[in-house]
C-alpha cells in the first residue's frame, strides 16, 4: 500500500500518464491496484518522449512507465532498503 501511495499521491510525476493513459486514481482504483500487484508479471512497454537537452539543440529520450510498473518499482525499492 505504501508503494502505491508513493507513486499515485506523493511522487512528483504522479500526473504523468504512461502508455496506458492512466494518470489520477481514485481511492477505489488504488485499492484494486494494490490487490493486483504481482511481482512475476512482465512489465508493459514504456511511453517514449523526447525532451530537450539543456543548452543544446539535441534531444534525449525519456521513458515513462505505467502506474502499475511504477508501483512495482517502488515496492522493489522498499524491499531492498529494509
Amino acid at each position: 500500500m505504501l508503494a502505491v501511495r508513493k507513486v499515485t499521491q506523493q511522487n512528483k510525476g504522479k500526473k504523468t500518464a504512461g502508455i496506458d493513459g492512466r494518470k489520477a486514481l481514485t481511492n477505489k482504483q488504488r485499492l484494486v491496484l494494490v490487490a493486483n500487484l504481482k511481482i512475476h508479471k512482465r512489465p508493459q512497454p514504456t511511453r517514449r518522449v523526447w525532451i530537450d537537452k539543456p543548452g543544446r539543440k539535441e534531444k534525449r529520450p525519456l521513458g515513462i512507465p505505467t502506474i502499475y510498473d511504477r508501483a512495482l518499482q517502488a515496492l522493489t525499492k522498499q524491499a531492498c532498503l529494509t
